[in-house]
């Protein structure tokens, strides 16, 4: 098995009294080659990414669900300190979401020391903030382990510097309130987020889905992602992650890869080899 490992944090954190403090999902992770979608119309191209992973989970005996795939456009800002890039040197992801009159801001805390990101407490404040703890696997062992806060505001909030940050994400305060933030590399990212029919067998259901970026709408895509998370049932930890790394193994020989196993934030920075943290 390629992750067979960190069992009891995947289902579970365990808080120093013993007492269980919260659960948490892992997400697998597979790039995609962009140029199998079509930039004007790929519809076609993600039913057929879709349908070639629906055989490799019926083949590893998952029944499949019958609602059809559901597909969302947003666009996409992520957000440092120019020159410097404070936030990711520091494990910080600081992200934008925007879908018609709907907008979310997300921070993450990813680093290698997973013990420093279970201990680290990552809120929001305002309207349907909501948190995550998550595992993301990537080829070709690559193990993330981030911790995350999601709140919805208002348009006419601004991300000019960091004080206006800190009165959303508290996490964020040991950077003065005058430091400037930017979009990294003045992108914007056009996103297609498809949904996909979930997965399930015995002992494991799993929510599978595609992200495509482009830096532009209708232009070619730069990145192509095929993912399916999965939430540990207690008492049935080896089971489930036997299931989802015999599954993540036939993916990873089945579906059209990508020459890039890097992350999407990795991405954002290097785009263009641009100079934004010099």
């Amino acid at each position: 098995m390629i992750h067979a490992r960190a069992i009891a944090l995947v289902c579970a954190c365990i808080a120093a009294n013993g007492v269980q403090a919260e659960r948490m999902t892992r997400e697998y992770k597979i790039d995609l080659d962009p140029a199998q979608f079509s930039p004007t119309n790929p519809d076609n191209d993600i039913r057929r990414i879709a349908a070639i992973a629906a055989r490799a989970a019926r083949d590893s005996g998952a029944t499949l669900g019958d609602r059809r795939e559901a597909i969302e456009h947003q666009t996409v800002r992520y957000y440092d300190v120019p020159h410097q890039c404070s936030l990711r040197d520091a494990g910080w992801v600081l992200r934008e979401r925007i879908e018609g009159a709907k907008r979310e801001l997300t921070l993450k805390l990813r680093r290698a020391d997973r013990a420093a990101v279970i201990a680290t407490t990552v809120e929001a404040r305002g309207k349907k903030s909501r948190t995550k703890l998550e595992e993301d696997i990537t080829p070709p062992d690559h193990v993330w382990l981030s911790r995350s806060a999601t709140v919805d505001v208002d348009k006419t909030v601004a991300l000019a510097n960091a004080g206006e940050a800190v009165r959303i994400f508290p996490a964020l305060s040991s950077l003065p309130a005058s430091t400037r933030l930017a979009v990294v590399n003045d992108l914007s990212i056009e996103q297609t987020d498809v949904d996909l029919p979930r997965w399930r067998w015995a002992a494991l259901k799993a929510s599978p889905g595609m992200t495509l970026w482009a830096t532009s709408p209708g232009q070619t895509f730069v990145v192509a992602e095929f993912s399916f998370r999965v939430t540990v049932p207690e008492g049935k930890e080896s089971d489930t992650l036997d299931a989802a790394e015999r599954l993540y193994a036939k993916l990873l020989t089945t579906l059209p890869r990508g020459a890039d196993d890097g992350t999407k934030t990795a991405f954002i920075y290097r785009a263009g080899g641009r100079d934004f943290c010099r």
